[in-house]
């Protein structure tokens, strides 16, 4: 939700229709649910334009992943089926 949160505000979402979207405001996820990663290593790329993220935006970023000390196992598929279009 936070990451959400910080994209819309940079301009990724619109709160009305008929609002603009920023097309090149995103992010892009550089680890996978329960790859192994170190304190302080890179999870996130985020693109953006004007605005730039305040520190705020990036203390929430950066406060969004939970490091365990322990393995997860994931117990079911992270996409459930795909639909095509007809």
């Amino acid at each position: 939700m936070a990451l959400a949160v910080v994209l819309h505000k940079l301009g990724a979402g619109r709160s009305k229709a008929g609002e603009p979207v920023n097309h090149s405001v995103g992010a892009e996820l550089q680890v996978s649910l329960g790859q192994r990663v170190k304190k302080g290593a890179t999870w996130l790329r985020l693109h953006y334009e004007d605005p730039a993220p305040t520190p705020d935006q990036i203390r929430r970023l950066q406060s969004a992943l939970t490091l365990g000390t322990h393995e997860t196992k994931q117990k079911h598929t992270l996409v459930k089926e795909i639909l095509l279009p007809y």
